[in-house]
């Protein structure tokens, strides 16, 4: 009887110290990276649900189960019915006894508060892992793998045998929730379009979800078409606009071998996402690292997103960063890229103002784009390169730095920016604007050498006045008409007859001053009525008449050009 009494206190005693123990841990929504302890011989812990095990007994998420308690055709069966026994409140699921090898089929798992422990080994999903509540959100979904690896079947790995229109993980309006420690594994014979795809459903709020040392890749090309793609409405098809999808946050994510996109952001509203020492590495068919612009409804590309650290780039064709329209601000620092064509472009010119920060980072390139541009910045600005280290090796095409707005003011700052170009020369300066533009840049401290010559110079200093650029080289026309450029000061007529000019917006450029001068006996008038005389009055067309050395001074006052001076 002693002995009966004795061995029943050790198994007493057992059972408190690892109930302590898994407390300790703090096991639940707010810790998903906790270790559950596998239940000892005896212990009851069926499908009914166990309470052996548990965090905070008397509160929610108590439960844990096993899913190798549970009977099912596959491992994702187990899974699946695991997770449906839990209770109303959520639990763990501790899945981590599975044997490798297993299959996942198509599954849905619609419970909130649970905390999903993986097994370690090599798994082979034909259909998408779902995570949905018909009519609501998902939120303090917490699943964990145990541990990620190239190709070496390590940790947890995802490996996909299904079609080649859906996505592994389908997060559909999932909020407040995280996913980390695992790998996600396509090939060309069974092409996945997404690894991860948020989406957002009626009746939910698709936000803040966490992701956390993730490998998402291809073993051969096309074998991978998007990475982490953010998108709205039924599969992503735009048709219906819920929810937000913002806010994620992703550390140590890494896409490798993808055609299209690593990390797509599809959705105006689809905002700050953060990614943090994440990365991305292209092939010859890879096109994009982030991008904005590939939804199936093109009017919705415009999300946002903060880059801070990791690197990658691998040939990417089209960019390493490739934007759609104007949203919120975009800061993209602390990398390291390699291999693409492009670092970053905005896709069409557009006259709204977006604030843009590169820099500091590395870029470096044999594969420039064929026209040179490292950065392609269609908007007005502000647009803040900051200590950019840009090598183009062996590449004979020279980067630049090109804005290309269709309206003005244009900003662009460049400070601290180092350039190495194969042929540098002390006249090569690679911040440029579109002669639309004229000159845009506030440039400071920037530097351009060519290792191979011994080329090295300092880029001169320039701060823009008044919002533009302007050049005090004088002007002068023969011709009959003319249209005001942002570089010109002073225009001289040198001509017979009459010369109609086409002046800047007044609105545009409010106290521009422009100086005309006529060394003929040529008229000079605007070709709008926007010019008030010398005397005041209405504007109207009449600049200069016809007679050598006259010349006035126009200054605009926003709405029409005035003339402030003459004779």
């Amino acid at each position: 009887m002693k002995s009966m009494i004795m061995r029943n206190l050790i198994a007493l005693a057992f059972l408190i110290e690892l109930t302590a123990a898994a407390a300790a841990q703090g096991c639940g929504p707010t810790n998903p990276n906790c270790v559950v302890p596998t239940a000892p011989a005896l212990t009851n812990n069926n499908q009914a649900a166990s309470t052996a095990f548990v965090h905070n007994a008397s509160g929610a998420n108590a439960t844990v189960l096993y899913a190798t308690n549970f009977s099912g055709a596959t491992v994702g069966d187990q899974i699946s019915a695991c997770v449906a026994a839990l209770p109303s409140t959520g639990g763990i699921c501790d899945a981590r006894g599975l044997a490798s090898g297993g299959t996942i089929p198509t599954i849905t798992l619609a419970k909130s508060g649970v905390n999903l422990l993986l097994p370690c080994g090599v798994f082979n999903v034909t259909g998408p892992i779902i995570v949905w509540n018909n009519g609501g959100s998902i939120s303090g979904f917490n699943m964990l793998g145990c541990g990620t690896s190239f190709d070496f079947a390590v940790g947890t790995q995802l490996n996909w045998a299904g079609g080649a229109t859906g996505p592994l993980l389908d997060l559909r309006a999932v909020r407040d929730s995280t996913f980390s420690n695992f790998s996600i594994k396509s090939d060309l014979t069974a092409p996945l379009a997404e690894g991860i795809r948020r989406e957002t459903w009626p009746g939910g709020v698709s936000t803040n979800v966490e992701f956390t040392n993730i490998i998402i890749y291809s073993v051969r090309a096309t074998g991978l078409i998007k990475g982490v793609r953010w998108c709205t409405g039924f599969d992503c098809s735009n048709g219906v606009v819920v929810g937000n999808n913002d806010l994620d946050t992703l550390t140590g994510v890494v896409v490798s071998n993808y055609d299209n996109c690593a990390f797509s952001i599809e959705g105006a509203q689809s905002k700050t996402h953060t990614f943090y020492n994440s990365a991305f590495s292209g092939q010859s068919q890879s096109q994009r690292g982030v991008c904005t612009t590939q939804g199936a409804d093109p009017s919705t590309n415009a999300g946002s997103f903060r880059w801070y650290g990791g690197g990658g780039g691998g040939s990417n064709q089209t960019a390493d960063f490739d934007l759609g329209a104007t949203t919120d601000d975009i800061v993209i620092n602390g990398f390291n890229f390699e291999g693409s064509k492009r670092l970053l472009q905005t896709a069409t010119a557009a006259s709204q103002l977006w604030p843009i920060s590169i820099g500091p980072g590395r870029w470096t390139s044999n594969n420039i784009n064929a026209d040179g541009k490292a950065i392609l910045y269609k908007a007005r600005g502000p647009l803040n390169v900051t200590g950019l280290m840009i090598e183009v090796g062996a590449s004979v095409v020279p980067p630049t730095f090109s804005i290309e707005s269709s309206g003005g003011p244009v900003a662009g700052i460049a400070i601290g920016n180092a350039v190495q170009s194969s042929g540098a020369v002390a006249t090569t300066d690679p911040f440029i604007c579109a002669s639309a533009q004229g000159a845009c840049w506030n440039k400071l401290g920037n530097m351009v050498n060519d290792p191979g010559s011994g080329n090295n110079f300092l880029i001169p200093n320039s701060i823009v006045p008044n919002t533009v650029n302007t050049t005090t080289a004088l002007n002068t026309q023969t011709g009959s008409t003319y249209t005001v450029t942002l570089d010109d000061t002073s225009i001289i007529a040198n001509a017979s007859g009459t010369m109609t000019v086409t002046l800047l917006a007044a609105a545009t450029y409010p106290g521009r001053i422009i100086n005309v001068k006529t060394i003929a006996n040529q008229t000079v008038v605007s070709a709008s009525s926007n010019v008030v005389p010398l005397a005041g009055g209405a504007a109207g067309t009449a600049i200069l008449s016809g007679t050598a050395g006259k010349w006035a001074s126009l200054q605009s006052d926003g709405t029409n050009w005035v003339i402030t001076a003459g004779n």
